[in-house]
């Protein structure tokens, strides 16, 4: 694959958004059910092709379409094709549903995958609104102080009538200019660092992460997914060492070392509830893993898995919208030490001219 293929891929995969992945799968999952029509997927696409070209054949949907389409007449299998442009764990259900000869249901639960991953991710976005605001709202705070009122009040106050507190305000914001773009270049840098760990950081201080936000978060969207992932492979008829095999193939770093534990104890005589407590990783939930483990040791796993994904779904939003609102009101209390250091300086500087004259 060439440097503008990665490039495209890239920019279809960001295109192709949690809307028009339930959307499509929707779609296959009801004109590919043997129930009903039994069409094929290359048939239906057929189908999604010529919709394309009546209402928008350069969209970046009708360029990936296309490219399925060509990919499925090479002979690939439809789940492989979509690991290049859907999260894994989608990819990986449909593609073990369709080696299994029940695609129709691999995209039904692909779609509660891609619907759960979007209740994620909008009690996420919901909390980082206030985060956000919160933090813009300090650094225009500090832009107006440096460049507003300080050099005005500062004009005033000759150096022999200025405090060290006055003097150390006067040079922050002298020095606006220089720092701040230093401090924006920071930041972009730390949250570019801090997505880099969250997806592929598998090391020793990990489990201790995952407790806090946004790992905590990442922890509980993959902690679901996997859960769902095996639940859809034991209805597809898949025995669970089976289905962590199959999802090794489509994992990302964290999901596939986690997978390589489990898979370490379960060749070793464990069920997959004795392996997850052995690897001692917290994973895929702390609150939810005696539970795992009764229920597997019981040989009822598989029948009470969706009740358990129901329940850590439902907490796990909880979790995440009450972790949103810590992260709001420590936002809120660095703007108001912000804003009060801010104000200690310029009633410094008033001091300083009342002194003066």
């Amino acid at each position: 694959m060439n440097l503008f293929d990665t490039i495209s891929r890239m920019f279809l995969r960001y295109s192709f958004g949690v809307k028009e992945r339930v959307k499509i799968y929707r779609l296959f999952a009801k004109t590919t059910d043997e129930t009903r029509h039994g069409i094929k997927v290359i048939q239906v696409l057929e189908h999604v092709l010529s919709t394309d070209k009546k209402r928008n054949p350069k969209s970046m949907n009708a360029i990936m379409h296309r490219k399925w389409f060509e990919q499925l007449n090479q002979g690939k299998r439809f789940g492989t094709i979509l690991k290049d442009y859907a999260p894994g764990i989608e990819a990986m259900i449909i593609f073990s549903c369709e080696t299994s000869g029940m695609i129709a249901l691999g995209f039904g639960l692909a779609t509660e995958v891609a619907i759960m991953q979007q209740e994620f991710l909008g009690v996420l976005k919901k909390a980082m609104i206030g985060v956000v605001l919160n933090f813009v709202a300090a650094l225009g705070l500090m832009t107006f102080f440096c460049k507003k009122i300080m050099p005005n009040l500062g004009g005033f106050i000759l150096p022999r009538f200025r405090t060290p507190l006055t003097t150390f305000w006067l040079n922050v914001s002298a020095a606006y200019n220089q720092w701040f773009p230093i401090l924006i270049v920071v930041i972009v840098v730390m949250i570019t660092v801090v997505i880099l760990l969250v997806q592929f950081y598998v090391g020793p201080g990990r489990k201790k992460l995952d407790k806090y936000p946004p790992f905590s978060v990442y922890r509980l969207l993959v902690g679901c997914s996997f859960l769902y992932s095996i639940n859809s492979l034991s209805k597809a008829g898949v025995q669970h060492v089976k289905s962590l095999e199959i999802m090794k193939g489509f994992a990302a770093p964290y999901l596939r070392y986690r997978i390589n534990r489990l898979l370490y104890f379960m060749n070793r005589g464990q069920s997959l509830g004795e392996a997850i407590l052995s690897i001692n990783l917290d994973f895929p939930d702390k609150e939810f893993i005696d539970q795992l483990q009764l229920y597997s040791s019981q040989g009822i796993l598989d029948e009470t898995l969706e009740q358990i994904i129901l329940d850590m779904r439902n907490e796990g939003l909880e979790d995440v919208e009450r972790q949103g609102a810590i992260m709001k009101y420590a936002g809120m209390i660095m703007n108001a030490a912000l804003l009060a250091a801010l104000a200690v300086g310029f009633f410094s500087m008033v001091f300083n001219m009342y002194s003066a004259t």
